[in-house]
């Protein structure tokens, strides 16, 4: 038998130099090969000017740290790992985004691995141009939608007011308590109809900018627990339903644990609702929610929400995330949950899909990457009751100062009309507890005031508080995530702004 012939070393790196893709061999993270498309994606001309050298000099810090984990990982259990992302500085300075796939192999006599690497810098920021052509041209099917979902609420609304004005006016003295409890009756259709446009502007707002201003370790335990307890507490049907938990031990994801609990509050509501409905009057369960939390593999984490209902035929599984689709009568439900739902978990690195058929059920199953980052001390006391505070608006718009002052009237309130007004009052007068500062006014912005503030008050930073109804997409929400201060999302309520005021009288 004729002897099987082998590639010599210097055949072998002409294989590898004339491959699509970079490849190396690295112990640890120092290089040990680098085949020459490699060397050059990273800015040089020769590979013996990347040999010997560390991967901590060209992948930024955070993504050096997994890199580092990933490739020890390899090392010791012998298995390849799955495809991943990075960001690489060239040695001229500009930002490539890579994906790499490593296996264990045996280099000159000792362990090592071996991986491969490709620039998806141009890919990447072709999909995101891709993604905002389909943004944009879903403006005019999602405008026409909110125009739909505001204006039933604004006709109630409008014609609400027009009937209390005339009855007020055509109402004699001696009818007036008649008058005043059709009044109440009003005034209750009113605040339902502008509970609803709340919860309709406030997922448009998730909708138009799902990411987040912070992320963390999140345990899912935590805001699935969370949003059990809210769904149940609300829903009309929870009484009849019955909720299985299945929480394996899994690590803590990165996440916004205020958005995630959201997917979960609507990914519940919506299995709540599909069991609901057979619940009718019946006393007796009508059937079961099950709720599971395990390891997905690898550095995954998945939540499984899955509930008896009737399920979704299958021309309807097409569409149900997309956004003001919805199968639910009217008043029960804008259409947005599971659109809002898919773009915070996809912000995340995550995904949201869902299987179901009819008389199967229906299961929606959110997976989200593992955290991997130290997280930050935090102080973890709780607020002590709220004292009496002095609190500085500052706002252009009389009707909300007055709203403002009228709400905070167990507090002291001085309200200045724009940012300038605001300094040269603190000029005299620095000793408030807290600042609550609108963010669109027509002098100049809250993010103007922040920076005069910080060359004037520094110490009263801290105690800055924005109010906007912008969306963290736009240039306003953009400026607002660079800093560290609360933000007051309109519309909000009572509730929520006492718990503001005591956070910030605290800082």
């Amino acid at each position: 038998m004729a002897p099987v012939s082998h590639p010599s070393d210097e055949t072998l790196r002409m294989l590898l130099d004339s491959a699509p893709d970079a490849i190396s061999i690295l112990r640890g993270p120092t290089v040990l090969y680098m085949s020459l498309p490699g060397a050059r994606m990273l800015g040089f001309e020769q590979t013996t000017e990347v040999i010997g050298r560390s991967l901590a000099e060209w992948l930024e810090p955070e993504d050096f740290a997994i890199a580092a984990r990933r490739i020890e990982e390899v090392t010791r259990t012998s298995r390849p790992n799955s495809l991943r992302e990075y960001r690489m500085r060239r040695n001229d300075g500009r930002l490539l985004l890579i994906e790499v796939a490593s296996v264990p192999v045996t280099y000159e006599g000792s362990a090592a691995v071996l991986s491969f690497v490709r620039d998806v810098t141009d890919r990447k920021a072709l999909e995101r141009e891709l993604a905002e052509s389909a943004r944009l041209a879903s403006l005019g099917r999602l405008s026409a939608g909110v125009a739909h979902e505001l204006n039933n609420p604004l006709t109630h609304l409008v014609l609400a007011v027009d009937v209390l004005r005339r009855t007020l006016a055509r109402t004699p003295p001696e009818s007036a308590a008649a008058a005043l409890a059709m009044t109440r009756d009003k005034l209750d259709v009113i605040a339902q109809d502008i509970d609803r446009m709340a919860v309709i502007v406030r997922e448009l707002r998730l909708f138009a900018s799902p990411q987040s201003r912070a992320r963390c370790p999140v345990d899912l335990r935590q805001p699935l627990e969370s949003a059990l307890r809210s769904v149940r507490d609300t829903h009309p049907a929870a009484a009849r339903l019955r909720v299985e938990r299945r929480f394996e031990d899994a690590p803590a994801v990165e996440a916004d644990p205020i958005r995630i609990e959201q997917v979960f509050v609507n990914l519940l509501t919506n299995a709540f609702d599909s069991l609901g409905d057979a619940a009718g009057a019946a006393s007796a369960a009508a059937g079961c929610v099950t709720v599971e939390l395990v390891p997905a593999g690898g550095d995954a984490v998945a939540v499984h929400v899955r509930d008896e209902g009737a399920g979704i035929p299958a021309h309807m599984l097409e569409r149900v995330f997309e956004p003001f689709f919805t199968t639910k009568a009217y008043g029960r439900g804008a259409g947005l949950g599971l659109a809002i739902s898919r773009s915070i978990v996809q912000a995340l690195g995550g995904s949201l899909v869902v299987e179901s058929a009819p008389g199967r059920g229906t299961t929606f199953t959110v997976t989200l990457p593992v955290w991997h980052r130290p997280s930050d001390a935090r102080d973890a006391r709780a607020p002590s009751p709220c004292k009496r505070l002095r609190v500085l608006v500052v706002d252009d718009e009389p009707a909300m100062c007055r709203a403002l002052v009228a709400s905070l009237e167990e507090h002291e309130v001085v309200v200045a009309a724009s940012a300038c007004e605001a300094l040269a009052c603190l000029e005299g007068d620095a000793g408030f507890d807290v600042i609550l500062c609108d963010v669109v006014m027509p002098e100049a912005s809250g993010v103007e005031f922040h920076r005069a503030l910080a060359a004037s008050h520094p110490a009263l930073l801290r105690r800055l508080v924005f109010m906007t109804g912008a969306t963290l997409g736009s240039d306003d929400g953009r400026a607002l995530a660079a800093l560290p201060n609360p933000v007051l999302e309109k519309p909000f309520d009572l509730g929520r702004l006492e718990r503001v005021l005591e956070a910030a009288a605290l800082r």
